[in-house]
């Protein structure tokens, strides 16, 4: 599978994506501690149950 990316910058961004990206990449850059790191693998990854579609009936 071929596939194409373009790199974009901040300025090709809407404002408020590019804000958040820009606050996500200095908090990275900052490091995490360790208590933040241990929350973080307690969660399970995926969509909460809360959002999720609900099941058809069986």
């Amino acid at each position: 599978m071929d596939m194409n990316y373009d790199i974009l910058s901040y300025d090709e961004l809407p404002a408020d994506e590019a804000a958040m990206l820009k606050a996500d990449a200095e908090e990275a850059e900052r490091g995490y501690t360790d208590e933040q790191l241990s929350e973080a693998l307690k969660r399970t990854p995926g969509r909460p149950l809360a959002v999720a579609a609900p099941l058809p009936p069986t």
